[in-house]
């Protein structure tokens, strides 16, 4: 499927460029949550260097197979990739975080609540959240999918479509946890 969209890598980018713009820590932790085979994680590495960051950045996804690809990658240190289901995010241990990225994953979860839930206990309070999905059938809408992350504890929510062949069909959707709510993670 990336060989088919030419436009995947690129895309991938802007949703990490919008994730590391929201942050203010020079060493953030950072979850790729539903990293698949790393190129989200390659994409955010790339993001937050260029803004000047040294991050740490935990890739998380249910896929063994595709973890065993990532993992092969040829990655810096402060670079890792841990198996688990996003919904069950607080239960891997992981220290809070500064930013959480996902992308093509809201669609592939089972429980859309718990998945946010997750997510928005997993973060620092007024941490970023960018969701980057595309708008198909059987999943939410964007203004639905906005409602729930207001829903869970998500502020500043914003939504915007990406340019080119995939315009208002591929979102990328910035949030913050909300200030002042204790991170469970």
């Amino acid at each position: 499927m990336v060989g088919l969209n030419p436009g995947y890598r690129h895309h991938l980018r802007l949703a990490a460029d919008a994730l590391v713009a929201g942050i203010d820590e020079p060493e953030p932790t950072l979850i790729d949550l539903g990293c698949g085979t790393g190129l989200s994680t390659r994409a955010l590495l790339d993001a937050a260097i260029a803004r000047g960051l040294t991050p740490r950045i935990v890739g998380v996804d249910a896929s063994p197979g595709m973890l065993a690809r990532a993992r092969a990658g040829d990655w810096p240190g402060g670079v890792e990739f841990v198996d688990g289901r996003a919904e069950q995010l607080g239960e891997l241990g992981l220290p809070a975080a500064d930013g959480v990225l996902a992308c093509y994953l809201l669609r592939n979860v089972t429980d859309l609540p718990a998945t946010l839930a997750a997510i928005r206990a997993a973060l620092r309070p007024g941490s970023p959240f960018v969701a980057e999905d595309s708008s198909v059938t059987g999943f939410a809408s964007v203004p639905d999918l906005c409602r729930a992350m207001a829903a869970t504890g998500f502020v500043e929510i914003a939504a915007r479509t990406v340019p080119g062949w995939q315009h208002r069909i591929l979102h990328v959707i910035r949030a913050r946890s909300a200030p002042g709510l204790d991170s469970e993670a």
